[in-house]
């Protein structure tokens, strides 16, 4: 954003948390994508489903009231609270904004 300020570029991509700061030294927001899912946790495919399961049950239990618990929870972001589970459909939004940018095989 300091290039974008001192007029190297003409835009530049930002999280919107970062955005935000920006914004109060002169840059503009000219667009914002819809809210996205956060950081996911993925295994290998071939990890057991066992092992997957138990992984599952464990991020879900965190409680962000356990100070052993909170660490673990806020590794990623001091704003976050705890995990949740997600299906497939909940990246849709992903895939709408990324539709334009993927090669087509035709």
């Amino acid at each position: 954003m300091r290039a974008v300020l001192n007029k190297e570029y003409d835009a530049g991509i930002l999280k919107d948390t970062k955005a935000y700061k920006w914004e109060k030294r002169g840059i503009r927001i000219v667009y914002s994508t819809p809210q996205l899912p956060p950081y996911n946790i993925a295994a290998r495919k071939m990890l057991d489903s066992e092992t997957v399961t138990q992984l599952k049950k464990a991020f879900l239990k965190l409680d962000s009231s356990n100070p052993k618990h909170k660490p673990v929870i806020q590794a990623l972001s001091s704003k976050y609270s705890g995990f949740q589970a997600v299906t497939n459909k909940d990246y849709d939004v992903v895939r709408k904004l990324t539709l334009p940018f993927t090669k087509s095989d035709n």
